[in-house]
């Protein structure tokens, strides 16, 4: 390895390139929404779509798995199981982040914060 190639990063290792930066610009939108404020709904809805492109990230990883050379076939069927999981929870984050974005608020059916809570 010479000294202008770049090591490889053990922590990384079973990651492909494009789902490591689906996850990392996902991650960016997650820390982002703390700093968003003011705005009714926006800051949780970044942070929802962040968490879902983090979950899509995850997903395109195992695909990716499945499709390699490297893929045992007795493997193959819990990839496939593990990755439409991933991708209907991403599903359903994306859901709930639209929502949030367009109402301001969480569904009814979520629970209220502790200090929007009456007690007594």
């Amino acid at each position: 390895m010479a000294a202008a190639e770049p090591k490889p990063i053990a922590f990384f290792a079973g990651v492909h390139l494009l789902p490591r930066v689906i996850c990392g610009i996902g991650g960016c939108l997650f820390l982002a929404s703390f700093f968003v404020r003011g705005l009714e709904g926006l800051g949780r809805a970044l942070g929802l779509f962040g968490i879902c492109l983090v979950l899509c990230g995850v997903a395109v990883n195992l695909l990716m798995q499945i499709f390699s050379a490297e893929a045992e076939p007795h493997f193959t069927r819990h990839l496939v199981v593990q990755s439409v999981l991933a991708s209907v929870v991403a599903i359903a984050v994306f859901c709930l982040a639209v929502y949030v974005y367009r109402h301001g608020v969480l569904p009814k059916f979520m629970p209220a914060r502790y200090d929007q809570v009456k007690l007594g």
